[in-house]
C-alpha cells in the first residue's frame, strides 16, 4: 500500500504535466496565441517546480514529509480548477503556475520518502520503478487526454487531474504515516537553504551524477514536444494517433527497466554506466545516419526515440542511487537540488524544442547529438571516478 501511494503521486504529477500535450496546436488557436507562448505553459511546470522544490525540500527536512505532500496536493487541486475555468492564455498560465507549486513538492518528496526507508540496491530498484512511471504516464496521459477531449472538451483533462489530486489528498491526510522521525528533523538555523545549496553545488561528483541523471530524462521531452507538432501538423495525424505512436518508445523503456531491475543486483554501478554508454553510442550513431541520409518520417523518428530509451535507465537510476546513498544529512534539500537541476534542463529542452522547430526533424537531431556527446563525456568521467574509488 505504501509503494502504491507513492507511485500514484508520481503518476498524478506527470498527468498534470502532459495530459493536454496533444491539444497544444488546438489550444494555440483557441487562446489566440502563438506556439512559443503555448509551449511556455508546458515549460513553466518544470521551471517553477525546480525553484519551489528547494523550499519544499527544506520544509520537509524541518516539518516532515506528510505535511509537505498535503500542501503540494492542495496547490495541485486549486491549479487544476483554475486551468479548467480558463478562457484566455493569461488565466491558463496562472493555473499552470499554481499546479507547478504542487508538482514541485510532490515529485521531490516522493523520492525523499523512498530515501528515508530504502538504500543501496533496494533504492536503485525502487527508483527504477518510479522512474519508469514517468515515461509510462507520459505516454498514457496524452492518450487519455485525447479521449477526454473528444467527448468532454479539453477542460475535462484538468478536471480529471483535479479529482485525482483531491482523492490523493484525502488518502494522505488520513492514511499516510510520517517516514521521518522527529529526532531527524533539521532545526539548526545556521544551516540555511542557501548554505546547503552552496555546499552541494561545490561537490563536483554530485554535479556529474546530476548531469548523468538529467540528460537521459531531458532528451525524450524534446522528442515528445517536437513530435507533437511534426506528427500532427506535418504528417497529418490526429491527436489520438500521435499519442498512440508515443507509446512505442515507452514500451521499450518499460522493457529496459525490467532488465535493469533484474541485473542491477549482480552488476556494479560502474558496469551499469558502461551499458548506458553503449546504448548512448547506438543512439548517437542513429542520429548521424539520419542527419546525413535526410530521414525524417514518423517511422524513423519513432525508432530513434526508442533507441534513446534502450539503456538510459542504467544511467539515470544508477547515478541518482549513488548520489542519495552518499547523502548523510539534508536529504530533502539534496533531492530538491537534483530536481532543480533536472527541471531546469527539462525547461531548457522544452524551450529549445520550440525555438529550433522549423517543421523538420533536423534541428532536433542536431540538438540531441550535442546532448548525447555531453552525456557520454560525463558518464565516462563517472566510470573513471568509480574506478578511482576502488
Amino acid at each position: 500500500m505504501f509503494d502504491i501511494m507513492l507511485y500514484s503521486l508520481i503518476v498524478i504529477a506527470v498527468f498534470c504535466f502532459d495530459i493536454y500535450l496533444p491539444h497544444l496546436p488546438y489550444l494555440t488557436e483557441y487562446f489566440q496565441t502563438d506556439r512559443l507562448i503555448m509551449n511556455l505553459s508546458v515549460s513553466v511546470s518544470p521551471f517553477i517546480s525546480a525553484i519551489i522544490g528547494l523550499f519544499y525540500g527544506r520544509f520537509s527536512d524541518k516539518h516532515g514529509r506528510k505535511i509537505t505532500v498535503v500542501c503540494a496536493l492542495s496547490f495541485l487541486v486549486v491549479g487544476s480548477i483554475v486551468c479548467s475555468l480558463s478562457d484566455n492564455i493569461e488565466l491558463f498560465l496562472l493555473g499552470r503556475i499554481i499546479q507547478s507549486f504542487g508538482t514541485g513538492g510532490i515529485i521531490n518528496t516522493c523520492f525523499v520518502i523512498m530515501a528515508d526507508v530504502l538504500s543501496g540496491i533496494c533504492y536503485a530498484k525502487a527508483l527504477a520503478t518510479a522512474s519508469i512511471l514517468f515515461p509510462v504516464s507520459f505516454a498514457i496521459a496524452p492518450n487519455f487526454g485525447a479521449f477526454l477531449e473528444k467527448y468532454f472538451g479539453w477542460q475535462s483533462n484538468f478536471i480529471f487531474v483535479g479529482i485525482l489530486s483531491f482523492m490523493a489528498l484525502l488518502l494522505y491526510v488520513f492514511h499516510f504515516k510520517e517516514t521521518m522521525v522527529h529526532a531527524d528533523k533539521k532545526t539548526d538555523k545556521d544551516d540555511s537553504i542557501w548554505f546547503i545549496l552552496k555546499s552541494f553545488l561545490k561537490d563536483k561528483v554530485f554535479l556529474m551524477r546530476s548531469i548523468v541523471h538529467t540528460l537521459p530524462l531531458s532528451m525524450p521531452i524534446m522528442f515528445s514536444i517536437t513530435n507533437a507538432y511534426l506528427f500532427i501538423k506535418e504528417f497529418g495525424m490526429s491527436a489520438s494517433e500521435y499519442a498512440g505512436y508515443q507509446t512505442i518508445p515507452v514500451a521499450v523503456s518499460i522493457v529496459s527497466t525490467f532488465v535493469y531491475r533484474k541485473v542491477i543486483s549482480t552488476i556494479s554501478f560502474e558496469k551499469s554506466y558502461i551499458i548506458g554508454c553503449i546504448g548512448n553510442a547506438i543512439f548517437f550513431c542513429a542520429l548521424i545516419v539520419s542527419i546525413f541520409s535526410r530521414f525524417q518520417n514518423y517511422i524513423v523518428l519513432t525508432i530513434i526515440h526508442c533507441l534513446l530509451y534502450i539503456s538510459s535507465v542504467f544511467l539515470y537510476s544508477s547515478s541518482a542511487t549513488q548520489m542519495f546513498d552518499s547523502m548523510k544529512e539534508h536529504k530533502g534539500v539534496g533531492v530538491s537540488i537534483l530536481a532543480l537541476i533536472r527541471n531546469l534542463c527539462l525547461t531548457a529542452a522544452i524551450l529549445l524544442a520550440a525555438f529550433i522547430y522549423n517543421k523538420t526533424a533536423y534541428p532536433l537531431y542536431i540538438a540531441s547529438l550535442i546532448l548525447s556527446l555531453l552525456l557520454f563525456y560525463f558518464s565516462t568521467r563517472l566510470i573513471f571516478f568509480n574506478n578511482g574509488e576502488k
